[in-house]
């Protein structure tokens, strides 16, 4: 049990770290002197919605997966249910004395004891895999704001190096026409 419980902590672990390598350092554009890198910064401009369907294909996958999971989890438990709800529930009895639907979920849970906390673990480490992937689309989406924001002000930084080069090239130009 406890093993399992490690390898599923352990998989989440594997899956968070795999899926942070696919986007490692899409967040910085930052060049070593702590100026914005330009370059990077209209790479990643160019590559902001390939990136985002990946991300959108990767968090449907997981709903989708999820959701198979969840519907083969509850098969699996109402099946026990049933079968447990006829073992202490029978025919031959009064309706009135029979246990309540929470009495018999409650043994299901302790008689399959170690099926159930492997379901349970799976369809946590699922959630997590899930929110996981959401909070990153999150973070992904809030990074197109961020994008225009640090391309609208190198646009500007260069138009004003552009008009501050071109003004001391025309006052140049006088300068000399006046001094000829």
């Amino acid at each position: 049990m406890e093993n399992q419980n490690e390898k599923s902590i352990q998989d989440y672990i594997n899956y968070v770290q795999e899926h942070t390598r696919k986007y490692e350092g899409r967040f910085s554009l930052l060049k070593a002197d702590g100026d914005i890198d330009p370059e990077k910064l209209y790479r990643e401009i160019a590559e902001y919605s390939g990136v985002m369907s990946m991300l959108i294909a990767e968090s449907n996958r997981l709903l989708h997966e999820q959701k198979l999971l969840e519907k083969n989890y509850q098969e699996w438990f109402d099946e026990k249910y049933v079968n447990m709800r006829r073992e202490l529930n029978p025919v031959t009895i009064a309706a009135a004395k029979w246990i309540s639907k929470s009495e018999i979920e409650a043994e299901v849970r302790v008689r399959y004891k170690t099926e159930y906390r492997a379901w349970k673990d799976k369809l946590d480490e699922m959630d997590s895999r899930v929110s996981f992937v959401k909070g990153f689309l999150t973070t992904w989406s809030k990074q197109s704001d961020m994008l225009q924001i640090l391309s609208y002000k190198v646009q500007r930084e260069w138009q004003g190096v552009y008009t501050t080069e071109n003004t001391t090239n025309t006052m140049n130009t006088i300068r000399k026409r006046n001094v000829q």
